[in-house]
């Protein structure tokens, strides 16, 4: 367990900010901010453009196991994230409070896209800190 978690430690995910800089992906995270709130269920599609949605990108710099997670998020906020080239479900998280958790399994290399819904609330403005943690290598034989 503690490999895993020094792994996950480890890799990190290219972020390129809403507002198109690069950057890493890193404890403090990175900032989104949504005028206006959303109606529409974030995990349905990307839904760049609208009112209350934000969207970010990611690649995958590992084969794993990606956490994606809003932090300092007053109010509703939903995640979901998506495979950017054919827009498939990777993972979502919905919890009633402004701290969602989305994790799935991606590929080296895959490019993600990394949506932020703010459906009620005060907060304009959400932290993500999103994390990969590597697949160790099984060994062959019966599970």
């Amino acid at each position: 367990m503690r490999s895993w978690l020094t792994a996950a430690l480890a890799l990190t995910l290219v972020v390129a900010a809403p507002s198109g800089a690069a950057g890493q992906a890193s404890p403090t995270g990175t900032s989104l901010r949504a005028s206006g709130a959303s109606t529409a269920a974030c995990h349905a599609g990307v839904l760049a453009g609208r009112a209350g949605v934000v969207t970010t990108r990611l690649a995958a710099a590992r084969t794993g196991l990606l956490r994606a997670a809003l932090r300092s998020a007053a109010g509703d906020w939903d995640l979901a994230v998506f495979d950017a080239a054919s827009g498939r479900l990777v993972a979502a998280g919905a919890a009633p409070a402004g701290t969602d958790i989305a994790e799935g399994f991606v590929a080296a290399g895959e490019r993600l896209v990394v949506q932020a819904c703010r459906r009620a609330g005060a907060a304009r403005t959400a932290r993500l800190v999103a994390t990969a943690g590597a697949l160790a290598p099984q060994a062959r034989g019966p599970v």
